[in-house]
């Protein structure tokens, strides 16, 4: 049983790294379309345009500075790709440690590492994305990171708890 455990333990974080690893790629690949998404927030576009009396309220907290949005971005991708290479990482050595060739203590360790990555990557958008009122005008973002959150908790879960 401790080797189908872990197993599945390996398959659970091997989808979370496929998932990210396709997202960090073409953020790798194709920067200007999330850098344009994140610029957008951070200057309140839609909100300023679909809700101009209530962006009056909070205009205080836009960011019109290009290199600020380039920054964030940056960061943004740094921890895509910390988590992709964690859970990539991980996914790997729990498969290796089901089979004993490595130990499941620091084969679970790095995939722990990549689950809270992975989930705290999210946990940021959603407390940033709030700061900029995402959920006004960006609701279906609002919503995916929020999911995303909830995977890497869960799955961080499933390898700390069993």
């Amino acid at each position: 049983m401790e080797t189908v455990t872990l197993l599945a333990q390996a398959a659970i974080t091997g989808c979370l790294a496929a998932w990210t690893v396709t997202a960090v790629r073409d953020n790798w690949m194709h920067p200007q379309l999330n850098l344009e998404a994140v610029a957008m927030v951070m200057r309140f576009d839609r909100m300023a345009r679909d809700y101009p009396e209530d962006f009056a309220r909070l205009a205080h907290r836009k960011v019109d500075n290009p290199q600020l949005h380039r920054l964030a971005f940056r960061l943004i991708v740094t921890f895509e790709t910390a988590a992709a290479i964690l859970l990539s990482l991980g996914a790997v050595l729990m498969v290796i440690a089901a089979f004993g060739a490595v130990g499941v203590t620091a084969a679970k360790a790095v995939a722990v590492a990549g689950t809270v990555t992975f989930a705290g990557t999210w946990a940021g958008f959603v407390a940033g994305g709030n700061h900029f009122a995402y959920w006004y005008c960006h609701e279906g973002a609002q919503t995916t990171h929020m999911l995303l959150v909830s995977w890497g908790f869960l799955a961080t879960i499933l390898l700390l708890v069993v």
